[in-house]
């Protein structure tokens, strides 16, 4: 509905590099979602696209280097996929959602120089997507998905001087990616 739509283009607008008009419908979205919640709190698709709402509107504020703005986006954003979670344990969808909500959380993190809590963040979202590749080991986008995890693990440890396992988190990402391209 108008959520969808306030998102679209806010979505379009950040395309094309317009972080500010993009904030607007952002926000616009994030107020629909809300009411439409309001509505019906048990609906998990209501749910989902408030989720969507507030990480695109601490996205733009992220983007703009206003951390300290993106953070209960972002917070809020964790907490929501959280719930979905809790209400449907086995949707790899939502579990998704949970891992990119500890990767933006972990990247806040990083951002702040808070490099021990970037890490543990990072942890977290790769452990996800890892347990999501076992279920389906031929997804390429979760491959993907779960190498991108590990440079942010790796890169994580190397900010906090653990260079041994930086070095096993890049060797893991090889190890990964590796076998796609001699197919």
């Amino acid at each position: 509905g108008r959520a969808q739509a306030f998102k679209q283009i806010g979505e379009g607008r950040k395309a094309q590099g317009e972080l500010e008009p993009a904030l607007k419908p952002f926000k616009q979205a994030l107020l629909q979602s809300e009411a439409l919640y309001k509505t019906d709190p048990s609906n998990n698709d209501y749910l989902f696209e408030l989720g969507q709402a507030e990480f695109w509107v601490g996205y733009v504020a992220w983007e703009r280097g206003d951390l300290k703005s993106a953070e209960p986006y972002f917070q809020n954003y964790m907490q929501y996929s959280r719930e979905l979670l809790a209400r449907e344990p086995n949707n790899s969808d939502y579990n998704m959602e949970l891992s990119y909500a500890y990767s933006n959380l972990g990247s806040l993190a990083s951002a702040r120089g808070n490099s021990q809590v970037a890490l543990d963040n990072f942890i977290l979202s790769a452990e996800i997507n890892a347990a999501e590749l076992k279920k389906t080991p031929d997804n390429i986008d979760l491959v993907f998905s779960y190498a991108e995890g590990l440079s942010w693990v790796g890169s994580a440890k190397q900010d906090i001087g653990d260079l041994k396992g930086s070095e096993q988190a890049f060797a893991e990402i090889s190890t990964l990616i590796n076998p796609i391209y001699e197919k």
